[in-house]
């Protein structure tokens, strides 16, 4: 995958955690555009552009640095996925709603 090419570039010891991390990003993902819609706010359009926009912010953060524990990845995916998706929401409700969401993903 793509995650993986980007981790072996600069964390292979976290090429393991590729899969793991592209799930998690693809969960996300799906969870925001079945529950966020154009019924809501006409801008919440969503595509699988969306996670070509993340792979890329993920990758720009990790080229940056020589150095990541996975903590640091999963901080910048976190990151990455906030501004995707919640810098666009305008209700509080749904960026509670979203973060809730990120959390049980996360979690799980």
């Amino acid at each position: 995958t793509f995650v993986q090419a980007v981790l072996n570039s600069r964390c292979p010891n976290l090429v393991d955690k590729a899969d793991l991390i592209a799930k998690t990003m693809v969960d996300i993902y799906t969870k925001v555009s079945n529950n966020l819609t154009t019924e809501q706010q006409q801008h919440y359009i969503y595509s699988p552009r969306e996670l070509t926009r993340w792979s890329r912010g993920l990758m720009t953060g990790i080229l940056a640095s020589n150095t990541y524990s996975m903590n640091d990845i999963a901080k910048l995916v976190f990151h990455e996925g906030l501004r995707l998706f919640l810098d666009r929401l305008v209700l509080n409700e749904e960026k509670v709603w979203l973060l809730g969401e990120i959390y049980k993903i996360v979690v799980e």
